[in-house]
């Protein structure tokens, strides 16, 4: 992975010890897995989701 790649991280909703591990990295967004926008996913280079989160958006777009 490229140090100049946007990331999007994808956790599911709780998780905020890492949450706040990753603001602080540079070129590094993180949401929700319902607080994710089709544009945060656009503009990403690369996209890190949790099983966990896989599983809630399958649940909300079911």
């Amino acid at each position: 992975m490229s140090i100049d790649s946007k990331v999007l991280v994808i956790l599911e909703e709780g998780n905020e010890f890492a949450a706040l591990s990753a603001r602080n990295l540079p070129n590094v967004k993180v949401a929700t897995a319902t607080t994710a926008s089709v544009l945060d996913i656009a503009n990403s280079d690369k996209l890190l989701v949790t099983q966990a989160a896989i599983s809630k958006i399958e649940e909300v777009l079911a």
